[in-house]
């Protein structure tokens, strides 16, 4: 957000478009990971071709396993999002963003992108990284 606020954004618009409902976060920027736990009796039974296109059969058992995962903030799919979605409009008349944004680094920038009738446009950009 800092990155958006920096290239001319405003905090009200950088805030509203993402942390708002149905947003996306890429891995990139939310450094979430998920976690797999099985259990000790879990095997591992299957072939597996490596990268060279080798194949060989592994049996061995299950072993916990983090990976990247993404985010979604606010999925108004969800009833207690929409119901909130509902209760902003009609107590407080707040027109709330509900298109589907998306927030990625792509090319040492932050981009956020918006989901609109006619396809998927940028709607925001951050500052340049040279850090990462």
């Amino acid at each position: 957000m800092d990155d958006l606020i920096a290239n001319g954004n405003t905090p009200e618009k950088v805030l509203t478009q993402t942390l708002g409902f149905n947003t996306y976060i890429s891995h990139e920027i939310a450094h979430t990971l998920e976690h797999r736990k099985p259990k000790a009796t879990d095997v591992f039974d299957r072939d597996v071709t490596d990268y060279l296109g080798n194949t060989t059969h592994v049996v061995a058992h299950e072993s916990t396993a983090l990976y990247p995962s993404e985010r979604w903030l606010g999925e108004t799919v969800k009833i207690t999002n929409s119901l909130t979605v509902k209760y902003l409009n009609a107590t407080y008349n707040r027109d709330v963003e509900e298109g589907e944004r998306y927030l990625r680094f792509e090319n040492g920038r932050a981009k956020l992108y918006q989901d609109t009738p006619t396809g998927t446009k940028l709607i925001m950009e951050g500052i340049l990284r040279t850090d990462n």
